[in-house]
């Protein structure tokens, strides 16, 4: 086995980690009347303290302004 074979498999070695790790992000924009910066990051320290094996990021939907980011949360998004 070559040098260049041991650095393209240790190349798609770490796209393999790295695409695994993109996939274990959840995103979730909340909505709601009495939704502050305070609520926000109680729930993520809450999240986080679960140690589940994921990235939670949170966002207030009321604060997107880009609208191809909205179109994509309505057609895409789940509601719960």
């Amino acid at each position: 086995m070559t040098n260049e074979d041991i650095r393209w498999q240790q190349r798609f070695a770490n796209y393999c980690k790295a695409f695994s790790q993109i996939k274990q992000a959840v995103d979730l924009a909340l909505k709601g009347s009495a939704l502050n910066l305070k609520i926000i990051n109680r729930l993520n320290n809450e999240l986080d303290d679960l140690l589940l094996p994921y990235t939670f990021d949170l966002i207030d939907l009321s604060s997107i302004s880009n609208t191809e980011l909205l179109e994509h949360i309505k057609r895409v998004g789940k509601s719960f």
